[in-house]
């Protein structure tokens, strides 16, 4: 069941350095299931105990933090990717974020015990686990400097320039909805809608729906972070 996922297993962050053909061999013996996922399916609620490693193998995963009524996106995982890693072990076993799949997704599940005999089996794994604790790790606490430094306004004219840059035009359309925008930012929908009109006002942009046009990139510029 899993030699049609090896070429991902093969780019994933696990398995680095490490030849499709050998992660097969690491991976026959482990105790392991696969996980299918619909558009919207909730995976697992933030609180409820992990108990077993999980491997996007397909698709994308949206983690959320908070409470259905009111969470925030925290990021979306691609295929290749651990969910959760840094609580797969040790004393505190609960999921930080809610797990809501964002297309069609297959994941890999290993009991824990399973997957630790798998890790001890090759320092290369080991490795390549502590690689991804430390990357997450970075990630958070950009993040967090993003989160604690900057204002709702930088943060917004910041986007809009990284997407401006993307397009490479000052006409650009926003592929995110002003929801979506909010539970990047951690703040309600209302404040980004009032930074964008704020912005308008001041004639730095122009909002029609999605659509953006960056009329003064240098005072804008000044606005980012």
């Amino acid at each position: 069941m899993i030699k049609k996922y090896l070429d991902v297993l093969g780019r994933s962050s696990l398995f680095r350095g490490i030849l499709p053909a050998e992660a097969e061999a690491m991976l026959s013996p482990v105790t392991k299931s696969l996980v299918q996922l619909s558009p919207g399916d909730v995976y697992a609620e933030a609180g409820i105990e992990l108990h077993s490693a999980e491997l996007i193998l397909a698709g994308s995963v949206a983690a959320y933090m908070g409470s259905m009524a009111s969470r925030i996106h925290v990021e979306d995982l691609e295929a290749g990717r651990l969910l959760c890693p840094a609580f797969i072990f040790g004393p505190n076993h609960r999921r930080p974020v809610t797990l809501i799949a964002r297309t069609d997704v297959v994941l890999l599940v290993m009991p824990t015990p399973s997957f630790r005999a798998m890790l001890d089996g090759d320092p290369r794994l080991w490795q390549n686990f502590i690689h991804i604790l430390n990357a997450m790790t970075s990630h958070l606490a950009c993040r967090l400097h993003h989160f604690t430094q900057h204002s709702l306004r930088e943060k917004v004219a910041q986007h809009l320039l990284d997407v401006s840059q993307q397009a490479g035009s000052t006409a650009f359309c926003l592929t995110e909805s002003r929801s979506h925008l909010a539970n990047k930012f951690g703040v309600h929908m209302l404040s980004v809608q009032r930074v964008l009109k704020d912005l308008e006002a001041q004639g730095i942009i122009t909002v029609k729906r999605r659509n953006i046009h960056v009329l003064d990139p240098e005072r804008l510029e000044k606005l980012a972070f």
